[in-house]
């Protein structure tokens, strides 16, 4: 029985990660984007609004704290691929 990993499976995973890390990202964005616009435009009184923008900074904290934002697992995702392929090109290597 032998054992066979595809580099080029493994790049793209690794790439089709980073890509959806980035299309969350973007999500985020603009999840923050609209709102911040209701808050401005849509409810600007009351404690609907006062807890919306609550609501709305807790947000940005956490994504200010990076041990979780996409841009963070884009980079791990890519690390963990690249050294995988490395560990297994270096077993392989003391075996034959």
């Amino acid at each position: 029985m032998s054992l066979v990993i595809d580099d080029a499976h493994i790049g793209a995973v690794k790439t089709y990660f980073m890509e959806q890390c980035e299309t969350i990202n973007d999500i985020k964005n603009k999840y923050v984007t609209a709102m911040e616009n209701l808050i401005e435009t849509g409810i600007m009184e009351g404690d609907t609004s006062e807890a919306l923008k609550v609501f709305l900074e807790k947000i940005k904290c956490d994504l200010g704290d990076n041990t979780a934002t996409p841009w963070l697992m884009s980079a791990q995702v890519e690390r963990l691929c690249d050294n995988f392929i490395t560990k297994v090109d270096k077993a392989d290597k003391q075996i034959y």
